[in-house]
């Protein structure tokens, strides 16, 4: 933190002091008068609200925008103090610049009218005055707030303490090729046929709710390819002390599954027979046709230390307070809470968000059996003669499906991605950094 505060002040030190000095000179009323300008500190000072109305806010600033480009090694602050072991702030390789994906040490973020506040309690009293807490910030921070490195492994934000919230995300993520109903499928997955009561000269096991149940120790099952599902979520919120990850729910809409080359052998709930010699109680029914309709809710765990790369364009500021604080300007919700509090007023830009990895979406599969089996049971597939002549003489039938769309909504739970090139860091060889 002392590193932090000694560069502020460096670089608040040009415009503190001049370059050369002379002796006063008195000035007549009349020159007074025709002088005009603007001065460069700012201060001012404001009434606590609501539970914090026994505080007085002194605020002194500059009237100017500070260009800033500075690398933080490690900064850790609150470590082992008013909430116990641990650090409050603790963030690796932190970097603040200017928005610039390239040229990075020449682009400078701006901090507009920075200034230093204080929270005094009591300020009315001489006797009970004191100072419970002050904030480093700015009316406006533009620029680009990074952290350690984009890898498998979390890093960079290790604990946060502080608000935060982003701007909705979006991104697109990648399924893993999975095997629906076969060998492969690790639940087991059952699908349900519904055999049409229509079946010529049936003499037996020909109606509705007559369920044919798939094997899944016998079937090939079907193949669902690598899927590219977009997705989009309201923002991430952080609000708390210590926080190590976030939540964010996010829907999607799943691409048409192909159901060509399915293969699934059924066993039929009862035998079907067909003018007495056709006899159906085991079929291996080959599949045609396709699913549409169905989308996605994910729910997304994920450890800040996956996220490096934050664009800024708000309110920003630095605090430690010896109690919760509301400091004037700051969102509804954003209350700093007891030790060291970092805020964002405004939504901060995450960028879009595609995951690294690709996703596994078997454990929908009982979901997706469930979507299936009510599905065909208001819909009955036809098995009639034809297809009973097949596996008669062929061992197997042909079943196209046709076209289906099952609205149907898969819930599923995912964490700790490593997010893709969005969330890469630019190099910043400014000052004697080595983590560049």
């Amino acid at each position: 933190m002392m590193k932090f505060l000694s560069r502020l002040l460096l670089c608040l030190a040009p415009v503190l002091v001049t370059t050369q000095s002379g002796a006063m000179v008195e000035l007549a009323d009349e020159q007074l008068s025709e002088i005009t300008g603007q001065a460069l500190f700012m201060m001012d000072n404001e009434a606590g609200a609501g539970a914090w109305s026994n505080l007085d806010f002194y605020k002194v600033g500059l009237d100017a925008v500070l260009e800033i480009n500075t690398n933080i090694e490690k900064l850790q602050l609150g470590c082992g103090g008013v909430n116990g072991p641990g650090c409050d702030i603790d963030i690796d390789h932190l970097s603040l610049s200017g928005d610039c994906e390239t040229n990075r040490v020449n682009c400078s973020a701006l901090l507009t009218r920075p200034f230093v506040e204080f929270a005094i309690k009591n300020d009315h009293d001489a006797a009970l005055r004191e100072v419970v807490g002050f904030r480093l910030s700015s009316e406006l921070a533009q620029g680009l707030l990074t952290a350690g490195q984009n890898t498998t492994d979390p890093n960079g934000i290790n604990t946060f303490s502080g608000y935060m919230t982003s701007l909705p995300i979006y991104g697109t993520a990648q399924t893993q090729a999975v095997n629906l109903g076969g060998t492969s499928d690790p639940n087991s997955t059952v699908l349900q046929f519904d055999t049409n009561p229509n079946i010529v000269f049936c003499t037996s096991g020909c109606f509705s709710g007559n369920t044919g149940t798939s094997n899944p120790n016998t079937s090939a099952g079907v193949n669902i390819p690598s899927l590219s599902v977009p997705f989009a979520g309201a923002g991430a919120v952080v609000n708390g002390t210590r926080v190590t990850s976030t939540n964010v729910t996010a829907t999607g809409a799943v691409p048409t599954v192909s159901l060509n080359g399915g293969q699934l052998n059924v066993t039929m709930e009862q035998t079907i027979s067909v003018a007495y010699f056709i006899s159906v109680s085991q079929a291996t029914v080959n599949m045609e046709g396709s699913v549409s309709g169905l989308s996605t809710e994910i729910d997304f765990t994920q450890d800040l230390g996956f996220i490096h790369k934050i664009k800024v364009d708000s309110p920003f500021y630095l605090s430690f307070q010896r109690e919760d604080v509301k400091w004037p300007g700051s969102a509804t919700a954003d209350v700093a809470q007891q030790g060291w509090w970092m805020s964002f007023s405004d939504p901060v830009d995450l960028g879009e968000l595609n995951p690294v990895e690709q996703i596994d979406i078997s454990p929908t599969f009982n979901q997706m059996a469930v979507a299936f089996r009510q599905y065909f049971e208001a819909n009955p597939i036809g098995i009639g003669t034809n297809q009973g002549l097949q596996q008669l003489f062929n061992g197997e039938m042909d079943v196209n499906v046709g076209n289906l769309t099952i609205p149907s909504t898969l819930y599923m739970s995912v964490s700790d991605l490593q997010l893709g090139a969005e969330q890469n860091v630019p190099r910043n060889c400014w000052g004697s950094a080595t983590f560049c």
